[in-house]
């Protein structure tokens, strides 16, 4: 997201709807990466 969607969003429109749900998708990211290292533990 920080390389590649938001630097190359050409619509500025866009760009700023990316900027603003960024922290939720950082979130959402690390809540996952938590649940699949409790996932691969418990195998």
């Amino acid at each position: 997201m920080d390389k590649t969607l938001i630097p190359n969003a050409k619509n500025e429109e866009l760009k700023s709807l990316l900027v603003k749900v960024r922290p939720a998708f950082v979130a959402h990211l690390e809540h996952a990466k938590q649940i699949q290292g409790s996932l691969g533990k418990k195998q």
